[in-house]
């Protein structure tokens, strides 16, 4: 009896580790931080191994606060935002972490998005909302 329950637990903790969806474990800036002036690349962080196929950044209209887009749920109905050209290329690969590197960034606010597909076939996406101070 202790055998069957023993496996069963085994089988149970096998089959949630193999299906748990990867997250995005950490950023640098983190979500909602502040950089200091002259920010060019931003760190990447996934619990799990995932395969980036689309990562964005966009400066959001001048004057706009942090807090004004960190309230938001997505970027897709501001209007005025712009693109920033990324100078890194995305990794070809599963990956845990990476860094996304673009030219320096004046003072203003930032939304990067980012879209990934895990080992597992799960799509997930997620942002990273950022400021870089005034010099």
């Amino acid at each position: 009896m202790n055998r069957i329950i023993l496996a069963f637990i085994a089988l149970f903790t096998m089959h949630t580790t193999a299906f748990a969806h990867s997250k995005m474990s950490g950023s640098m800036p983190s979500d909602g931080a502040t950089a200091a002036t002259g920010l060019d690349v931003v760190t990447l962080q996934f619990d799990r191994k995932v395969r980036l196929t689309v990562v964005s950044v966009q400066a959001v209209p001048e004057g706009t606060m942090l807090d004004t887009i960190m309230a938001m749920e997505n970027n897709e109905g501001m209007e005025g935002m712009s693109d920033i050209e990324l100078t890194s290329k995305l990794p070809k690969g599963f990956i845990d972490a990476t860094d996304i590197q673009f030219q320096a960034l004046p003072a203003g606010a930032y939304w990067l998005h980012w879209i990934a597909i895990a080992q597992d076939g799960h799509t997930m996406n997620g942002n990273v909302r950022f400021a870089v101070e005034a010099e």
